[in-house]
């Protein structure tokens, strides 16, 4: 009878919604605990990479996003600003955090600007990567680690401090 199938289809809709609801808390929980967590060692590597000089300052803030229908209700986006005057003017390099999901098992970015400056990336060496570090931004990827990486062509390569401070000197530094 049609009314037993639809029971029977009822029912392992019910099953799919239910497995696909435990992943997305499952997921949640992940990003919950992590995101703040890749936040943080990326501000870390930021002030590793950058040390001090009079001529260079490093300025972070903190915005809260609220969310709706997640299994979080908030979180704290950090923004980290690197300003230079080395060469007068003020150049910044901008990163800014936010929740994206663009590259399989990616949960966060930190998306780059830049404020008085103009890239001049060489076409070899480091040059293609910053190129795509520059319009990717730091990803926060993982399913059950979490880790900061950046894009290579289609490949995840993890980030470093000392690609971070060669991107950075690239950008602030010319000579």
């Amino acid at each position: 009878m049609l009314a037993q199938l639809f029971d029977t289809v009822e029912r392992q809709m019910q099953q799919q919604a239910d497995v696909s609801t435990q992943r997305r808390t499952e997921r949640d929980e992940f990003i919950r605990v992590q995101y703040p967590a890749m936040t943080a060692q990326f501000s870390t590597m930021v002030s590793q990479a950058t040390g001090t000089h009079a001529r260079l300052a490093v300025a972070r803030g903190v915005v809260t996003e609220i969310f709706v229908g997640r299994g979080f209700a908030s979180l704290d986006n950090v923004q980290i600003e690197v300003r230079s005057t080395l060469y007068g003017a003020p150049e910044v390099v901008r990163f800014a955090s936010a929740l994206e999901s663009v590259v399989d098992t990616q949960f966060g970015v930190f998306r780059i600007s830049l404020e008085n400056l103009k890239p001049r990336f060489r076409t070899d060496g480091d040059g293609p990567l910053f190129q795509w570090l520059l319009s990717s931004g730091v990803l926060m990827t993982g399913a059950n680690a979490a880790a900061l990486t950046i894009r290579d062509g289609n490949n995840l390569a993890p980030l470093s401090v000392e690609l971070l401070e060669r991107f950075l000197a690239t950008l602030l530094v010319r000579n």
